[in-house]
């Protein structure tokens, strides 16, 4: 077990060094603000949607109104190549942090919610690695977590041993 965590902690020291690759899935009102962050700390980032139109008004840098605010730094970061623009996931020889931020509609009781939540963290496994992790930041129903765990271990991995998980989630003020 000692070198299954040792990928985690290797992990942890690219983080330190910012030589890790964090994947933002989802360029919303809450994905676009933390990859520009994000790429304006320092860190590789990947925003990743699969809506072709908005990754390629990005590319054009063409922002939203609720974005406005953040048109410098996102500028900066992409002439400085700390932000790339994708509508997918790809392999690194770092270590990848996939953040999923994607929406969680909840219109139809015919639809899962989870619908997107799924295809990002299938998108994200399709090239995992040991030492790799996902954090979970889009709200969801409750036990997703868990089946995203019986995903990553269905890879060959073991949550907490080789491969890292986590839920993070949005919190909403009731006033």
């Amino acid at each position: 077990m000692k070198m299954t965590i040792m990928e985690l902690q290797k992990t942890l020291e690219k983080v330190r060094t910012k030589e890790c690759l964090i994947e933002v899935f989802g360029l919303g009102y809450v994905g676009f603000p933390l990859s520009v962050r994000l790429a304006s700390a320092g860190f590789k980032i990947v925003g990743i949607d699969t809506d072709k139109k908005k990754v390629e008004n990005l590319k054009n840098k063409s922002l939203i109104g609720s974005h406005l605010d953040l048109q410098a730094q996102f500028l900066e970061s992409l002439k400085n190549e700390k932000l790339v623009l994708s509508e997918k996931s790809n392999k690194s020889n770092n270590p990848r942090i996939g953040i999923i931020s994607v929406p969680t509609p909840v219109s139809d009781r015919n639809v899962d919610s989870n619908v997107f939540v799924d295809s990002a963290v299938q998108s994200f496994l399709d090239n995992s690695q040991a030492g790799d992790m996902i954090i979970l930041e889009s709200s969801v129903r409750v036990g997703t977590t868990d089946e995203i765990k019986e995903k990553i271990r269905t890879r060959g991995y073991t949550v907490g041993e080789n491969f890292g998980l986590c839920f993070c989630p949005e919190r909403h003020s009731l006033a």
